[in-house]
Formats: C-alpha cells, sequence, structure tokens
C-alpha cells in the first residue's frame, strides 16, 4: 500500500470528527470502519487496516478528552496558583497573561490538576513572566460563537491549549520560577527584538519583528488590514517559506564553505529547526514546516528517500495528536491544504 500514512490521516480525521458527535453515530461509524478495514485487508492482504481501526479510536479518544470541561468550578470565585509563561496586551492597554495552573481553589473544593489560563488583569497593574502568582477572581468558560461564522473563542482558545480565563480582581506575585532554556531563547528573542525597535520605524520593526520572531502584538490593525486586502497575510506568519529559507541557507553554507557532507549538514540544520521553533513560536504552519522538512532531513541521515505527501500526513497526524481541536483551525486547513495542492497539481 502506497502513503500508508495519508490512509491513517485520514481515519484518526474520521473519528476526531466522529468522536466530537454523539455517541450513537460514533458506534456506527466504528462498525462500518471495521468492517471496510477487513474488506481492505482481505483486498490487499495485509494487516495494516487494522492500525487505520487504531487511528479511528486514537481519534475518539483525543477529542472526547479534549471536549471534557470540568464545570463544578465555573462561574465561581476562585484563587489560582500557578506560572506566566507568556505577556501580552489588549487592545484597550489592560495586560492579559497565560497562566499555567498548578492549584485552583473555590471555598468547596480544591483542583491541583494543570490548567492553562488566560487573565486579564485590571488597569496599570503588570506582572512578569515566569512570576509565580496567585490570582483571584471568577472563573468563566471560554465562549462559543453566538453569531454563525464569527469569532469562537472555545475554539480558538481551546486550539492554543486554554481551559479557562479570569478576570483578576487581585493578583499577588510570590516569586519567579524560571526555566533556564526557555528563559535564554526569550531573551535572545527579546534582544532581536529590541534591536529592530532601535534602528527601524515603529510599523516596519513591528513587521519584521512578525517575520522573524513570529510576534505580531504590535502589528496595528491598518496594517494588518493593508496585507489582507493585498492577499499577502501568510508572509507575516511563520510558515514554510521561512523554515525552507533558513533551511537551505544553513545547508548551502555548511555544504559549499565549511565542506561538510550531506548527512552532517542535515543534523545541523535539523537541530537549527527545532531551535527556531521554540524561538518563534509553535504555530501550526511552523510545526508542519519543520516535520516536512525534518522528514527528508532525516531521510538524509539514513539514506531513505521521503514522499511529499507522506511528509505532509506525518506532519497533520503530529499536530492532531498534540491537539486535535487544530482540525477545525482555519490557519491549520489552509496550510495543509495549499501544501497538498501543490504537491498535487506537481505531480
Amino acid at each position: 500500500m502506497t502513503r500508508p500514512f495519508v490512509w491513517t490521516l485520514f481515519f484518526m480525521i474520521a473519528g476526531i470528527i466522529i468522536g466530537g458527535q454523539s455517541v450513537s453515530m460514533m458506534h456506527f461509524a466504528l462498525f462500518t470502519i471495521i468492517i471496510l478495514s477487513a474488506l481492505m485487508g482481505y483486498y490487499f492482504k495485509s494487516k495494516i487496516p487494522i492500525v487505520f481501526v487504531l487511528f479511528f479510536l486514537l481519534g475518539n479518544i483525543l477529542i472526547a478528552n479534549k471536549m471534557q470541561v470540568e464545570n463544578e468550578m465555573i462561574n465561581q470565585e476562585v484563587n489560582i496558583t500557578g506560572v506566566v509563561t507568556d505577556t501580552a496586551y489588549t487592545s484597550s492597554g489592560r495586560q492579559k497573561i497565560t497562566v499555567k495552573a498548578e492549584c485552583i481553589e473555590t471555598e468547596m473544593t480544591q483542583k491541583t490538576k494543570s490548567f492553562k489560563i488566560l487573565a486579564i488583569l485590571p488597569e496599570n497593574e503588570t506582572v512578569s513572566l515566569w512570576d509565580t502568582v496567585v490570582l483571584k477572581g471568577t472563573l468563566l468558560p471560554l465562549e462559543k460563537n453566538r453569531i454563525p461564522g464569527g469569532y469562537n473563542e472555545s475554539l480558538y482558545l481551546g486550539t492554543r491549549g486554554y481551559h479557562y480565563k479570569i478576570y483578576t480582581e487581585e493578583q499577588t506575585i510570590t516569586g519567579q520560577k524560571k526555566t533556564p532554556i526557555l528563559c535564554h531563547i526569550y531573551d535572545f528573542k527579546k534582544k532581536i527584538q529590541t534591536v529592530y525597535d532601535t534602528v527601524l520605524p515603529t510599523e516596519k520593526s513591528a513587521i519584521l519583528k512578525a517575520m522573524v520572531t513570529g510576534d505580531k502584538d504590535d502589528i496595528d490593525s491598518i496594517t494588518r488590514e493593508l496585507y489582507a486586502q493585498a492577499g499577502i497575510m501568510h508572509i507575516l506568519a511563520i510558515s514554510g517559506l521561512h523554515i525552507s529559507l533558513i533551511s537551505f541557507y544553513i545547508f548551502y553554507i555548511l555544504e559549499k564553505f565549511l565542506k561538510c557532507n550531506k548527512r552532517k549538514c542535515s543534523i545541523i540544520v535539523l537541530m537549527c529547526l527545532v531551535f527556531y521553533l521554540f524561538f518563534a513560536g509553535f504555530s501550526p504552519s511552523a510545526i508542519r514546516a519543520v516535520i516536512m522538512i525534518g522528514i527528508g532531513l532525516i531521510g538524509n541521515i539514513f539514506y531513505y528517500e521521503s514522499d511529499a505527501l507522506n511528509n505532509v500526513a506525518i506532519a497533520a497526524t503530529c499536530i492532531l495528536l498534540v491537539q486535535p481541536l487544530y482540525l477545525w483551525d482555519v490557519g491549520f486547513q489552509l496550510s495543509f491544504i495549499i501544501v497538498t495542492g501543490i504537491l498535487l497539481g506537481s505531480d
């Protein structure tokens, strides 16, 4: 069977979609998948179709796990203890932070499970990255879109791993909890952004920071609209274009000037791409590009020729294994549909 990962991705997507529906539909679909897999196994004289059933079940389990929300704490006054892992600002100038919560307490219960929470602080109140904080306020659910086709906060923030949000009434900084490697990467990123801010006008600095570091917070609404109208909004997102250029130039320098063989070049480029993924953030387009190029580089390391469509399927599978809700993310959909279309059109 050619391109087995394309088939496994298809069945996994089917499992995710149906797993989000009713239980009866899931049982009917599972029965159908088992019959089809048995027929395919008989036709192709292979046991590979059994893997399709397993990936269908895996898709069911993943989406069911992600859709579980503990409702007993919602709309209650809580104390949240955790670490600040990201900071930004709202359009009104209030600081919004990402908190990796280690404990959530209400008057009646205490949860020590890890949660990712979006917290909006009061005006003129700020905290720093890696601060350990105690937040007090009302725990709120992520809102679903009320207008068809409108902004779906639950889906958008859910794909990024958030569980709840909170408008804090009080916040207390209790210390700092730094991760050495991530701190060094973050400091390096900030130094580069500071250079851009120093030598360039505000608008150009914001664009360059988005293209190089993946930070789009400083791009104003007018610039976003101009890029959208011109149909070049994708330039501002870390994607295959950026990853391909980085890979090409590093590989070229290593091979032509430092006289490294292809195997050594591939190892070094792969390490650089993993670093850049941490540096620029884990957007679906960046992850997809790194995985696809990474598989090709691994092929060079082990002297194996890879298939482009299989690489796309492996990349999509890896992303959905981590976050199945990305299946409904427009950026994820366009990223993979466009690349797949290009590959099919070039065959």
